[in-house]
């Protein structure tokens, strides 16, 4: 293994540890998990966990100050993943959820790295890019699940390129925590499988689909549950990191919540002409799958700063692109990277309202569209490790 991929392996892994040992030791850090692990906790109960009263009691048990509770909005899927943990003391979830991102978070830009054939010497880029991205710190501490969304992106473009479509149909299922964050992609797979009809992707949903059942097992009322809170508690207030919110704003009526869908209308248009243009039996999720990703977040109705951490999906093969290609190609992309970077951060120390994040995903879009982004090319040979 190249040096330089030691030593900013070993360092990304001590912080991350030295984090996890002062979480373990300092008072309980009160961020978004804190959510998940009371939501987690009420299901394995047999309690609503989408009931304001009993998360704001829950939460207030282990230190959480707010006057109204932090509610989990995501479907009761999702309950299966933060059910074991509810079965722990909030610290040591709070600390085993950090290690176990942080984990996934790098493995993934490794895997990433591989797929889109970079050099294997350089492997620490992908760490880099992984890790010095605004809405990756904010996804890793605020304890957010977004990045279990770039887990199931790329495990799925890994076992398709096996061959594994029970895996990678199963694979898919994690996107379900935020179908709407990468809505493009599952428009783009039942759209594939129409076409393809390989019942094996079928098969590997329908297995992951058991992460449906979990939950009904401990609280057999629990859709019913998600579906009057999604029914009590309105997300016509939230002003998103979307195109969307932005409409609203400035058509200076927040009330107009049809504005916040009108960008999906041009994300939708993009994948029909990206289908039309292919043949769908011959879909190439390589080549397709980083604009998709950028696409999606670029028109999603809804989206925050943290759930932009799936754009590592595009930024990975780009950087790669630009390897490749040497030169003036390779210094843009340093520089995008760089300047991408120095705004995100100010706006993160200056501690700005989530919503001017929004101009991050175009950035990328721009980015993308210009350096052509893909996972392989038929034309160049793999670099060599």
């Amino acid at each position: 293994m190249n040096r330089k991929i030691r030593l900013v392996g070993v360092a990304v892994v001590g912080i991350a540890l030295g984090t996890a040992v002062m979480l373990l030791f300092a008072p309980p850090m009160m961020n978004d998990f804190v959510e998940y692990w009371a939501a987690g906790r009420l299901n394995l109960a047999g309690k609503n966990p989408y009931d304001p009263v009993l998360m704001l009691e829950l939460e207030r048990s282990v230190g959480f100050a707010g006057d109204r509770a932090l509610m989990m909005l995501n479907p009761p899927p999702a309950l299966t993943l933060v059910m074991p943990l509810g079965a722990l003391p909030y610290r040591q979830a709070s600390v085993l959820w950090f290690v176990f991102h942080t984990g996934v978070l790098l493995w993934s830009c490794a895997l990433l790295w591989n797929l889109a054939g970079g050099p294997g010497r350089m492997r620490w880029v992908a760490y880099l890019c992984g890790v010095v991205f605004v809405p990756t710190l904010f996804a890793l501490f605020l304890g957010q699940i977004s990045i279990l969304l770039l887990l199931g992106l790329v495990l799925f473009l890994r076992f398709v390129r096996d061959g594994r479509m029970t895996a990678a149909g199963a694979a898919t299922t994690l996107l379900l925590v935020k179908p709407h964050v990468v809505y493009l992609v599952g428009a783009a797979l039942a759209a594939w499988w129409l076409r393809s009809r390989d019942w094996r992707v079928v098969l590997g949903v329908a297995l992951g689909g058991i992460g449906f059942i979990v939950p009904l097992a401990f609280n057999p009322a629990v859709y019913a549950q998600h579906f009057a809170l999604s029914q009590d508690q309105s997300l016509t207030h939230f002003t998103t990191s979307t195109l969307g919110a932005l409409l609203r704003l400035a058509a200076g009526d927040s009330s107009r919540f049809g504005l916040q869908f009108v960008p999906m209308v041009l994300g939708l248009a993009y994948l029909a002409t990206r289908l039309r243009r292919s043949r769908l039996a011959e879909w190439d999720w390589d080549r397709e799958m980083p604009l998709l990703v950028v696409v999606s977040l670029a028109t999603a109705a809804y989206g925050w700063v943290f759930d932009q951490v799936v754009l590592v999906v595009a930024a990975i093969p780009m950087f790669v692109a630009a390897i490749r290609a040497g030169g003036i190609r390779l210094v843009a992309m340093i520089g995008f990277w760089t300047v991408t970077g120095a705004i995100a951060f100010a706006q993160a120390f200056r501690g700005v309202n989530s919503f001017w994040y929004f101009w991050i995903p175009f950035a990328f879009l721009v980015a993308a569209v210009l350096s052509g982004p893909g996972f392989r090319d038929e034309h160049r040979p793999v670099l060599d490790e």
